[in-house]
């Protein structure tokens, strides 16, 4: 079974936007190349290099991308790719659909925890008739600082898919727990036939979904019985990965 780019309907995600809710645009770019793999638009060389196939082909904006790095080492492709404008547009795009926070007041917030705390010291130097005002400053740093402050990066709606995510074929396996990543042992690299000499060499990041507020959640138990899991498994053919249910437990 090949995946071709979709648009997701309403409530559902592709997945590349589900690797990017599970690990973020390293997630999703690993995704996009997996795309590829499947759909046998690109090829992957035991030493890493990639090749773009010829034929019709409609890829998505990471995919484009990473098509336009052909001839070059998987790893230095997938870090370029991460750092994209197709990337950030992904990003933006699952803004929009209400599964991503902006990000906000990181600086910022460093920033006035700094001024206030530095507030208070000049206050104390200058001694206690002018403290009142200072303090007052100080507090009201703080509370701007607690208004400020980072957000997660998933909304409740978007940890919930992660959550909730249970990969269904290949590519939604890389999505889910990525090219580094193992199904009950099995490398999900093996998947796609790709050498983890190669693998090894992408960015390191868990691979594994963890069970915490920011999305994301724990394998279970039904992924002993994984189609993706056993050493027949016909996902390195196309086939389709995962029936048994990886990533359905737990709580990014």
């Amino acid at each position: 079974m090949t995946t071709s780019p979709t648009k997701a309907t309403k409530g559902a995600v592709t997945p590349e936007e589900l690797g990017y809710l599970v690990g973020g645009p390293g997630r999703a770019t690993e995704t996009a190349i997996a795309g590829l793999l499947d759909a046998g638009r690109i090829r992957i060389s035991r030493q890493g290099v990639i090749t773009v196939i010829g034929g019709h082909w409609n890829p998505t904006p990471l995919q484009a991308q990473v098509m336009s790095g052909h001839h070059g080492h998987l790893s230095t492709v997938a870090k370029a790719v991460a750092f994209s404008p197709a990337a950030d547009a992904l990003r933006e795009h699952l803004v929009g659909r209400g599964l991503v926070n902006r990000t906000r007041g990181g600086k910022l917030n460093t920033l006035l925890w700094t001024v206030a705390i530095i507030t208070v010291g000049v206050g104390f130097v200058i001694g206690a008739n002018d403290m009142v005002p200072l303090i007052a400053t100080a507090a009201g740093l703080v509370v701007l600082a607690q208004f400020f402050r980072p957000r997660k990066p998933l909304t409740a709606a978007g940890r919930r898919i992660v959550r909730k995510a249970v990969p269904r074929g290949r590519v939604e396996a890389v999505a889910v727990h990525g090219l580094r990543g193992r199904i009950n042992r099995r490398p999900v690299a093996a998947f796609f036939e790709l050498p983890e000499d190669v693998v090894r060499q992408l960015p390191t990041r868990s691979t594994k979904k963890k069970s915490n507020d920011d999305g994301g959640s724990s394998c279970g138990s039904g992924c002993g019985s994984s189609s993706c899991s056993s050493g027949g498994s016909s996902c390195g053919g196309g086939s389709s990965c995962g029936g048994g249910g990886c990533g359905g437990g737990g709580g990014d």
